[in-house]
């Protein structure tokens, strides 16, 4: 049973980034040879939790385990198409396990290599010593999903043993006060309905299906929600993404993830926009008053904050310098914790609001100086150099003639919203992907929640080795780079006004 060449392709992409090794066929065989098994016993086929844990499993592992066994009801495969269940061995045949995922605290499978799993409340339980006893309830499916994942990446640690990675002996963990408190922790359950008053999901690829995944379903939304992605599915897209399958291919990322979320949440308005978030910037729509940002490259991402969205979400994940890591952060402008922009500049000092004007307008800063300090407005001279300093198109720059200046830095046109190109990163492993969405998925949903003291939520910045253990020290509080242009006061009264922020 082979999976499809583009599949692999991207498979083996990830592998040599992370483990050194560039050579296809010793890849080749380690995934070939490489069996997992998922036992599901009956007894738990009224158990959400599990049905939605093992539901994600199976979701994401034959995206890259080219050999996997499903014992077990088989109504949890039913949501499915047929192109994911043919990856699926349905307990035929003999069969030998590098990995076996058992559900349920009764199964005693025949192998040594056992990872006993469950959830409840906030809770997960991943264990290969003994069977989860948890009582199941209350249902919750963010623990729920966090845990496949986790799961997901316990076996790929397991495909790849050279790689150093810390792997999971016993461990419960739950996500409001991460560790820190008697598991399971299955208080403060979620809202009946949760508002959101214009949230905006600028990428909707791997980590922003991840997002909407576990958001859809946890309770019920209303208000508005935007969606905005260029792309189509592609054959490539298989090897990581929870809803890409073959029967799909060539439809719009964006039209994917909203019949999500207006099948589970017929209250709440979704608004379609299959284009790059650059030209959705130049929209009479407003940028929302939440925005997240799940996309590839940095300069969109400090695009989305030159917008000026009340908050901004950030989520991503990285394979660099051969480690394998997700992360998340929550920015606004005023707090004293890092804005998007703050660490993208680690190395080379953060130029200025300023400094970054006039690389990207052509103007010197004492000029923009003075025509600020002078409330100039925009010539048409103007907008002819600044497209011919950016390439932007003169006549998504006419429109703002005869406006403020500050406009041109800081407005719905302004240069902080033209577009530039970088390559796109390499695409990390499943499981990498799906945690960082789910764990968004979790702060946002908290951020509406009424919360215990205890409670450990993400101020600033979290960040999650994948191949090792996630922990409370994961969550860091970054303060803002003094010289990033979030400290600028023209950018700060910028957004004050916008929100009617008074001091």
């Amino acid at each position: 049973m082979l999976v499809p060449d583009p599949i692999r392709a991207k498979n083996f992409e990830t592998l040599a980034v992370i483990s050194n090794n560039n050579d296809i066929n010793t890849l080749r065989k380690k995934i070939d040879s490489f069996g997992v098994e998922v036992i599901f016993p009956k007894e738990l086929e009224n158990d959400v939790n599990s049905i939605i844990c093992c539901y994600a499993i199976l979701n994401l592992l034959p995206r890259f385990i080219t050999t996997v066994r499903y014992t077990g009801p088989t109504s949890i495969l039913k949501d499915f198409p047929p192109s994911h269940i043919s990856k699926i061995n349905l307990g035929e045949g003999v069969w030998n396990s590098s990995v076996t995922i058992v559900f349920g605290k009764n199964t005693k499978p025949n192998s040594q290599n056992v990872l006993y799993i469950g959830s409840a409340g906030w809770s997960s339980y991943i264990s290969t010593k003994k069977p989860c006893e948890w009582n199941p309830l209350p249902v919750n499916s963010l623990s729920a999903l966090y845990t496949a994942g986790l799961v997901v990446g316990e076996v790929f640690k397991r495909l790849l043993p050279e790689i150093p990675s810390e792997k999971i002996s016993h461990f419960e963990y739950d996500l409001i006060t991460h560790g820190t408190e008697k598991q399971p922790v299955v208080e403060h359950p979620v809202p009946e309905t949760i508002h959101f008053e214009d949230l905006t999901l600028v990428g909707c690829g791997a980590v922003g299906q991840a997002l909407v995944f576990a958001l859809k379903g946890i309770t019920r939304f209303w208000g508005s929600v935007s969606f905005v992605d260029a792309d189509k599915l592609e054959p490539s897209n298989e090897q990581r993404y929870i809803g890409a399958f073959e029967e799909n291919r060539g439809v719009q990322k964006t039209e994917i993830i909203s019949q999500w979320f207006a099948q589970f949440n017929p209250g709440i308005a979704t608004f379609r926009a299959p284009m790059k978030y650059e030209e959705y910037a130049k929209l009479s729509k407003p940028l929302g008053e939440e925005v997240i940002s799940a996309v590839d490259n940095e300069k969109t991402r400090i695009n989305i904050q030159a917008g000026l969205p009340k908050v901004q979400w950030n989520v991503w994940t990285d394979t660099s310098q051969n480690t394998l890591r997700y992360g998340a952060g929550y920015h606004t402008i005023g707090g004293p914790y890092q804005c998007a922009a703050c660490g993208y500049f680690p190395t080379m000092g953060t130029p200025s609001q300023m400094e970054m004007n006039a690389i990207r307008t052509g103007f010197t800063k004492e000029d923009i100086e003075k025509r600020l300090a002078s409330n100039d407005t925009v010539t048409e001279q103007d907008t002819l150099q600044v497209a011919k300093n950016t390439g932007a198109p003169i006549a998504n720059l006419k429109e703002i003639v005869g406006r403020p200046f500050e406009e041109l830095l800081h407005g719905d046109c302004g240069v902080f919203r033209l577009e530039f190109h970088e390559a796109p990163a390499v695409a990390p492993a499943p499981h990498a992907s799906f945690l960082a969405g789910v764990f968004l998925a979790v702060q946002i949903v908290l951020r509406k929640m009424k919360l215990p003291s205890s409670a450990k939520l993400m101020e600033s910045i979290a960040d999650f080795d994948a191949l090792g253990i996630p922990n409370v020290n994961c969550l860091m509080k970054k303060q803002k780079h003094p010289k990033c242009f979030c400290n600028d006061p023209v950018y700060q009264d910028s957004y004050n006004k916008k929100w009617n922020i008074t001091k």
